[in-house]
């Protein structure tokens, strides 16, 4: 009977564990108020399994070959997750071009890439809201070259965020196509 017992809390404890679920092609929503339709199948990592960002991640083969975050912001959030002592740098309502480029580039570079640049830095609408969508270059820690995308704008008072990041070789152009038009699928949700 104990035994039984102790199958049955084991049981009820992991069925509460948050785990990564499959987000299969066609429309899925982040969670965050921002939704894009996928055009294949992807592992979704929800935000309280994301210990680098504080939203969901998206990814195909795994988060070092390719890793798509979409988040919302609210003022005084982070894109990256940090405690409490530590600074990260912050969204502000009504950042400009040039500051939200510099809040995507600055958050990389505090998670562990290094050289990051942005380039072709450009008006875009991100889920029906005015933006900035920019193509994101660098260096993993261990000097793969890494190539993206970032699209950002701000609706509501709250800041949607889009960040893809592969290796330059391969990975990124494999999904280069798809991200784009995920990106340019979002919608409020």
């Amino acid at each position: 009977m104990k035994r039984f017992a102790a199958l049955v809390a084991i049981a009820a404890l992991t069925a509460c564990v948050p785990t990564m679920t499959a987000a299969p092609a066609g429309a899925f929503d982040s969670g965050s108020g921002l939704a894009v339709n996928l055009q294949r199948d992807w592992t979704h990592i929800p935000p309280n399994l994301n210990f680098a960002t504080t939203g969901s991640v998206l990814t195909r083969q795994g988060l070092s070959l390719q890793r798509v975050d979409i988040l919302t912001l609210e003022p005084g959030d982070s894109i990256i997750r940090v405690t409490r002592d530590e600074d990260a740098p912050e969204y502000r309502a009504g950042m400009s071009e040039t500051e939200l480029v510099e809040l995507v580039t600055a958050s990389l570079t505090r998670l562990g890439y290094t050289d990051i640049t942005a380039d072709n830095i450009r008006a875009h609408q991100l889920a029906g809201a005015p933006g900035v969508r920019f193509n994101i270059g660098g260096k993993y820690s261990s000097g793969l070259n890494l190539r993206g995308d970032a699209a950002l704008a701000e609706s509501n008072g709250k800041l949607n965020v889009i960040i893809f990041v592969a290796p330059a070789s391969h990975y990124y152009e494999a999904s280069a196509a798809e991200v784009d038009a995920l990106i340019q699928s979002a919608h409020a949700s």
